[in-house]
Order: structure tokens, then C-alpha cells, then sequence
């Protein structure tokens, strides 16, 4: 029989998040059994095909749009400007240049993208362009935010749906958890038609997550 919350008419499990979506904060907090068909949705999608598409998740798209135009402003600002920015070892928050990340490793080339990564953990490390843009980091941390509370409730549905504790996953993001949460803008910049690739490489080199 076919979940309420699940429908597959395009090929692609589209679950309807919508009863634990952002934009049901003020309905308080749900039990898991309110909670049991979207988690039985969920895991079916994961188990059977191995990926999904949520909708009615309650992330502000206008957000997002902001987001975006902030993020295109960094980009487009000089290389120089940029590496001011750039992530430092041990932190993973901040600017990475073009053909800086390798994603396969079995590239020799390092990819053809610029990213920005954004991190809850090492604040005294963060270095916002602030100057260059002003408003950049509440734009990019409202989104981040949202993201985050998000992804938190996603947890919460997929252990309910593996029949483990409610915080089997969560317990490992909280603030005071050192985790590798992470956000990340990503920056594909045009290439000339005379642009000549390295041997192998790509824009973003063949990972899992």
C-alpha cells in the first residue's frame, strides 16, 4: 500500500516532510509515533532506491535566494581578496581556491570549482568578508541555521524509521560536540572555450559523502 507521505509518480520517492517541516515550530514537538509514517516513508525511500526528494521542508526559499546572491558577490571578488579568507589547517571553515580539493583522489588534477565552507566549531578561527560584503554572515548563518535544524529533524525520522533511539544520530551535533557539520557554497566559474583541462580532470571529482 502507498504511504500517504510518499509518492514516486517521476521515478524519484518525493516525501512530504511537511508535518515535521520548519514551518510547524509553533505546533511543539512531535512523538514518534505522530512521527511514524514519515520515518516508514523515509527509510522505505532509502532502503529501495537509495535517495529522495523532500518537500514541504519549511527552509525559506528567499533565504536561500539571498544566500546565493552573497555568495555569487564573494565569488566574483579578486583572487587575492578571496585567499584572505582561505581555511586554515585544523579548520575547515573559509575560502578554497580553485584546484585546491581533489574529491577523488585518484585525480591527479584538483577540481575546477571555488568553495566556501561554513562550520559551527572554531569561531575564534572564522574569518568573515564582512568588509567586502556587508551582511554576508547573517545571510549565510540564517540559512545555516535553517539547514541545520533541518538536517537534526531528518536524523531524528531516520532512526525512528531503523527502530533505534530518537538521538542515536543527533546526540553527535550538538554545539558542545565536536562534529563536522558543514555548509557549503559552491562556485563553478565559466571556462574559456580555449580552456585546456589537466589530464583527468574535472569539476568535481567522484566521492560519497
Amino acid at each position: 500500500q502507498r504511504n500517504r507521505m510518499a509518492d514516486d509518480t517521476f521515478g524519484i520517492p518525493i516525501i512530504d516532510f511537511g508535518i515535521y517541516g520548519l514551518q510547524n515550530d509553533e505546533s511543539g514537538p512531535l512523538s514518534d509515533g505522530q512521527l511514524h509514517d514519515l520515518a516508514s516513508a523515509v527509510y522505505r525511500a532509502c532502503t529501495e532506491v537509495g535517495f529522495l526528494y523532500l518537500k514541504n521542508h519549511g527552509v525559506d526559499m528567499q533565504q536561500v535566494e539571498k544566500m546565493r546572491g552573497v555568495s555569487k558577490a564573494f565569488f566574483l571578488l579578486p583572487e587575492e581578496t578571496k585567499k584572505r579568507y582561505a581555511r586554515v589547517d585544523g579548520n575547515d571553515f573559509g575560502y578554497i581556491a580553485k584546484e585546491v580539493e581533489r574529491l577523488n583522489p585518484e585525480r591527479e588534477a584538483g577540481d575546477l570549482k571555488e568553495a566556501f565552507n561554513i562550520t559551527p566549531n572554531n569561531a575564534k578561527a572564522k574569518k568573515w568578508p564582512e568588509e567586502e560584503i556587508p551582511g554576508f554572515k547573517d545571510e549565510v548563518m540564517t540559512l545555516f541555521n535553517q539547514c541545520n535544524k533541518l538536517s537534526i529533524r531528518i536524523l531524528e525520522v531516520m532512526a525512528i524509521g531503523l527502530k533505534l533511539d530518537r538521538d542515536a544520530f543527533t546526540k553527535y551535533h550538538t554545539p558542545n560536540n565536536i562534529c563536522a557539520t558543514t555548509m557549503r557554497s559552491l562556485y563553478y566559474n565559466t571556462l574559456q572555450e580555449d580552456f585546456i583541462p589537466k589530464a583527468g580532470q574535472v569539476r568535481c571529482g567522484e566521492h560519497s559523502d
